[in-house]
């Protein structure tokens, strides 16, 4: 999903009248939709300049969002090195609130390439893990889940960016982690999950599982869960 789609999903927020990306160089509208007065891009670079030099003046390193509502109800927040302000219909603090949990949890995303291969493969994982579940305990397998993760992220890196429901694992984003280092995570997991199959289901038993699953991807029977 590429930026502009990001942003237009801001508009199924109820409370959310439109929204304009403003460039903090050039103070120029970059992307905008909804409904915006004529002078938004003024209105966001403006108060958007005015809050960084404000910052910088109070040692403020990171701020959430500016209220800046007059006229209209406006909030102003930095995003990816730009200024993002958001029209809403009145002054509703749990509006603001879910606009702030929308823009981190994309924060989160990182790198699209990136992103994109991770839940290819996190969903190859997932699928293998359900095959194996079928002929053992699932609540086993995700008690081991939550056993290897942090042993194979000792630094904690991949933590917050995966989620476990069930056994099923959802990538939540890859900021700040690179191709490399996802590769390295992915067939970690890969090997840990396969070992602890051969223990618990026998090797043929395994290896049997492991090529129903092969079957499965090469038919293109798996779903992007992510």
């Amino acid at each position: 999903m590429n930026n502009e789609e990001h942003l237009k999903r801001f508009l199924g927020i109820e409370g959310i009248e439109g929204y304009a990306l403003v460039s903090s160089d050039e103070g120029n509208i970059i992307q905008s939709g909804g409904i915006t007065p004529g002078n938004i891009d003024e209105l966001i670079a403006f108060t958007g300049s005015e809050m960084e030099i404000i910052g910088k003046l109070l040692g403020l390193k990171d701020y959430d969002y500016i209220d800046a509502s007059g006229a209209i109800h406006l909030i102003i927040l930095p995003y990816q090195g730009n200024y993002l302000g958001f029209v809403l219909e009145s002054d509703n603090d749990k509006v603001k609130e879910e606009i702030l949990k929308k823009v981190r949890e994309e924060d989160l995303i990182g790198d699209q390439t990136i992103y994109k291969e991770f839940v290819a493969k996190v969903n190859q994982i997932s699928l293998l893990l359900e095959e194996f579940s079928l002929d053992s305990d699932a609540e086993q397998w995700r008690s081991l889940l939550l056993q290897a993760i942090p042993r194979l992220d000792p630094d904690g890196r991949f933590r917050n960016l995966l989620e476990l429901n069930g056994i099923n694992l959802k990538v939540k984003g890859t900021k700040g982690i690179n191709k490399q280092e996802v590769d390295k995570f992915c067939k970690l997991l890969l090997d840990f999950i396969v070992k602890e199959a051969i223990k618990l289901l026998g090797n043929d038993k395994a290896k049997e599982k492991i090529h129903s699953v092969i079957e499965k991807l090469s038919s293109g029977k798996n779903n992007d869960k992510s």
